[in-house]
């Protein structure tokens, strides 16, 4: 692997990486419209008039020019279109399916016959094929907040908001070569699954199906998040390690037996190669894991390494004799060939994030694995080579020496990969994720070997039932989520990041890698360069107010309060929906990162779903330095045991201030009944200089009636959160009475009962079903 470092320490030199790399970067461009149709038209009209000009003057212009031309062509073909708009028809409608456009996974046509525009799982329909499209109901929206979430700030043309629920297949059309040559490998597939959910435990189970066949979706509720956490999700979608392991330990042993029993049923006639036979292997086990894009790629990338040293080239010295000799397996112009392939079949590729994580991960590990390795080395005392005497001169066992050695240098390899990919892939996880985990690094090299073990064992135990007992495969799978849980208590596992530009995060990583695969005394500024794009990115950004700021969320039929004051901490008040998808990542969390919260206080009003929902992912992201009001089952086992939790029996309670300075706001905790329901919910009042606010549960009757008579006033309210998302309740008069507020707001997903009452007695009412987010700055 150190070898293979080094022969692509130069990639800027290598012609395909630059053709490539500009055809990627002109793809992206045209995809997200940064480079409109009509500068790159003159680019591509341009560049090679301006290389002819310069030719025999500038050194190099006539491969620049090329460069630019083909960036230019690629922003042309990539350059967005208007998507066929799916329409939900009021009936069964029957046509013809035609394909037009797709991206990444997602696959754009028509059916012809009904008028419909449909968007599909890629590879669900061949063209030519007769269906019937029942109809359907609009999709479940999403949470917003005044921050765009990674769904909202996606930079690719976005897909129709949804397809019909269900497209029939009624007769077969003009079906590929390909689908009729994969066709019996999917019915493999198709049983071996079916014999994977005989396995009695739900984990196992799942586990076993995930890893070897990529399909997720049995996985328990949790189980999921905790890879994520842990920064080990990429291990669930079958990939480069997965094709690895396969290649090592399943279909490399099976390539030989195979090539053995060819030469001696034929007598020595067939020599088949070793590679040749374990490429084909790997070319049908695709179809059989899933046929999903990584692993795709990551076999075809597996594929054409492993047979480059079947191409054989002359020497190119003129003064030795014309011969052939293998050809050198080059890492970096692989990836440069397959990555250039994608964006020709797929112009929309750039932009597509599992594109963008599996090459910017591969060119990571081609990149920096071996300096990554030499720098590991040098930290240890003697460059992590185990002598062969000890520290008292005695001799150390020759085979002890060697197996301690060789287990050495396989932890560096896989620290030092697991590292390079991190940081290869760091912009791309930061701008569209949002978060990371430092534990990911440690945690993937960790469970390499319960995976390898449940890859072997589980394909083992399909294939030849009875010779693997299912306790073999319930150990790894126990054992590696133990793994993943104790990594999970890390502190920062995972954390939130600030959001911050593209560009700059390319900047930062970018020159962090081409540093570390820099020739010694070449681009002696690159390191400097990568130092200071990462001081400019981890550097705050964000100032806390000079005022107080709330923000409520547009969750639907749930609530979700944000307060920040002049001090920096943030409080939030409930947060969770009955009808909006993502609550956590779409909303709530990317207006945690936009203001970079390093101290954050919870108040819950009561642990119904549409108040607390997202709150577990806030815990396991961001732990609290407090917490106040109910705490739901969900979030008690996630809660650290060192945040304080406290809560108000019938009465009222101030809280903690998240911060030291004296201008933070002061919050009150107030409950009237000690209830369960939502009678028994807490109300949180915030007092900023002469202001009041209110953000009430949803105690609408006894607990409202109480709460009123015990409201200490009279001091007139500047804003009240409605209880009960604007429910009609018998105390709307005394609550206006008594609050007097100047301004109502309602959390809802539609129209809201009292809306009308509120209106006809003069309040101004707003409502994040009609405005969205809401939002409030006090001086």
């Amino acid at each position: 692997m150190e070898n293979h470092a080094d022969a692509a320490r130069a990639p800027l030199e290598r012609p395909l990486f630059a053709v490539a790399a500009a055809v990627f970067v002109g793809s992206a461009l045209g995809a997200t419209a940064l480079l409109p149709a009509a500068w790159a038209r003159a680019l591509a009209l341009g560049a090679p008039c301006a290389g002819f000009a310069a030719r025999g003057r500038v050194r190099g212009s006539g491969w620049a020019a090329l460069v630019l031309l083909l960036a230019a062509a690629a922003s042309l073909r990539a350059a967005p279109r208007a998507p066929e708009s799916p329409t939900t028809p009021e009936r069964t409608a029957f046509g013809t399916w035609r394909p037009t456009d797709g991206a990444g996974e997602r696959a754009q046509g028509t059916v012809e016959g009904a008028a419909l525009g449909v968007a599909l799982v890629r590879g669900t329909l061949e063209a030519g094929e007769e269906v019937a499209v029942l109809p359907g109901e609009p999709a479940t929206p999403f949470a917003r907040g005044p921050e765009p979430g990674p769904r909202r700030r996606a930079t690719m043309p976005p897909d129709p908001e949804r397809g019909p629920d269900e497209v029939v297949r009624l007769r077969a059309g003009a079906i590929g070569l390909a689908a009729q040559l994969t066709a019996p490998l999917e019915r493999v597939r198709a049983r071996l699954l079916e014999r994977t959910s005989r396995l009695p435990d739900p984990l196992t189970r799942a586990l076993v199906a995930g890893l070897l066949f990529g399909d997720l979706t049995d996985l328990p509720h949790g189980v999921g998040d905790l890879f994520v956490r842990t920064g080990t999700f990429h291990v669930l979608a079958i990939s480069g390690l997965q094709i690895a392991l396969v290649a090592i330990l399943l279909a490399g042993p099976l390539a030989r037996c195979l090539a053995f029993l060819a030469r001696a049923a034929t007598a020595g006639r067939v020599h088949p190669g070793f590679e040749h036979v374990r490429a084909a292997i790997l070319l049908l086990f695709v179809p059989v894991a899933g046929a999903g894009p990584p692993v795709t790629r990551s076999a075809l990338a597996w594929v054409m390494s492993s047979v480059a040293h079947g191409f054989r080239v002359r020497t190119p010295f003129a003064d030795s004799p014309a011969r052939h000799m293998p050809r050198a397996n080059d890492p970096l112009s692989i990836w440069s060939l397959a990555l250039l392939c994608e964006c020709l079949v797929h112009p929309d590729a750039a932009v597509s994030v599992s594109v963008e994580l599996t090459y910017a991960a591969t060119l990571g590990l081609i990149l920096a694995t071996g300096p990554t390795v030499r720098l590991l080395r040098s930290a240890l005392p003697g460059e992590g080579r185990i002598a062969p005497a000890g520290a008292t001169g005695r001799p150390r066992p020759e085979l002890a020496r060697v197996l301690a050695q060789k287990i050495l240098d396989a932890a560096l390899y896989s620290i030092a990969a697991s590292l390079a990919a991190v940081l290869a892939t760091s912009a791309v996880v930061w701008f569209h994720f949002g978060e990371w985990s430092p534990a990911g690094i440690l945690a993937t090299p960790a469970i390499a070997v319960p995976v390898a073990w449940i890859l072997v064992a589980g394909w083992v135990w399909l294939l030849v039932p009875g010779l693997v007992p299912e306790a073999l495969l319930d150990l790894p799978v126990r054992g590696m989520v133990s793994m993943l849980g104790a990594f999970d208590r890390i502190p920062g596992t995972p954390g939130l990041l600030p959001p911050r530009p593209l560009a700059l995060l390319l900047i930062a990583s970018g020159a962090t890698l081409l540093a570390l695969a820099r020739r010694p005394g070449q681009a002696a500024w690159l390191p400097r360069v990568a130092a200071a794009a990462w001081g400019v990115v981890l550097l705050p950004w964000v100032l806390a107010p000079a005022g107080l700021e709330l923000h409520a969320l547009d969750v639907g039929h749930g609530t979700a309060v944000l307060v920040r004051g002049p001090g920096g901490g943030v409080w939030v008040f409930d947060a969770g929906s009955r009808d909006r998808a993502e609550v956590d990542r779409e909303a709530l969390g990317p207006l945690v990162r936009a203001w970079d919260a390093e101290r954050i206080g919870v108040v819950l009003s009561h642990p119904d779903r549409d108040h607390a929902g997202a709150l577990d992912w806030l815990v396991e992201r961001h732990p609290p330095v407090v917490w106040a009001g109910a705490v739901p089952a969900q979030v008690s086992g996630r809660l650290p045991h060192t945040v304080p939790r406290i809560d108000v029996r019938p009465g009222r309670m101030r809280l903690p201030r998240l911060d030291s300075g004296p201008d933070g706001p002061d919050l009150e905790l107030s409950r009237s009944l000690d209830v369960e329901g939502n009678e028994g919910s807490r109300c949180l009042e915030v007092r900023w200089r002469d202001s009041r606010i209110v953000l009430c549960g949803d105690a609408e009757a006894e607990g409202l009636a109480t709460w009123l008579a015990s409201d200490p006033g009279p001091t007139p309210v500047r804003l009240l959160l409605f209880p009960h998302h604007g429910s009609e309740t018998q105390q709307l008069g005394p609550l206006v009475a008594a609050l007097a507020p100047a301004e109502i707001w309602i959390s809802t997903s539609g129209t809201a009962s009292v809306s009308r009452e509120l209106a006809r007695r003069g309040i101004q009412v707003r409502s994040t079903a009609v405005e969205g987010p809401l939002a409030l700055e006090l001086p």
